[in-house]
């Protein structure tokens, strides 16, 4: 839950920061008048520390803004790496059919029908730091036939 937090709170600032940015270089925000020939507000100007400007450059830089994320992010690719691991449920079924005329004499049925139903489940996982797989199975079939007659090998 906290890794789906931080996410959404990424993708808002990716997307929200690029508008703030424009409307802070456009004097917008301040609602400043501006002159035809420059974009930046006219007698809004103040005289800034060093330090002053290293904090307001660092605030407006989106870089920074993305580098202060990347823990974050780092996080939560490591999380969907272990993800690898989780275990697979699988299944399987199936089914076969077929209905031919007797074409046998000693054979007592008209029509001989021969059914198969087969299915399959299983759980398997990779181990960590083993490098094997461990696996579950089950497996059934079963097969009918109204022949009287049936063919042995």
């Amino acid at each position: 839950m906290r890794s789906l937090k931080i996410l959404i709170s990424l993708s808002v600032l990716t997307l929200l920061a690029p508008a703030s940015a424009a409307l802070a270089q456009t004097g917008a925000a301040s609602g400043a008048p501006t002159s035809d020939f420059n974009t930046e507000p006219v007698g809004q100007y103040r005289p800034l520390s060093l330090n002053e400007a290293i904090a307001v450059g660092l605030q407006n830089n989106l870089d920074v803004e993305v580098n202060r994320f990347s823990p974050y992010a780092s996080e939560l690719s490591s999380e969907a790496a272990w993800g690898s691991y989780d275990p697979v449920l699988s299944g399987n079924a199936g089914y076969a059919g077929s209905a031919q005329e007797n074409t046998f004499s000693f054979n007592e049925v008209n029509i001989a029908k021969d059914y198969s139903v087969a299915g399959e489940v299983g759980i398997s996982a990779l181990v960590p730091y083993w490098g094997g797989t461990v696996f579950v199975n089950f497996d059934s079939n079963r097969a009918l036939t109204n022949n009287t007659i049936q063919l042995y090998s």
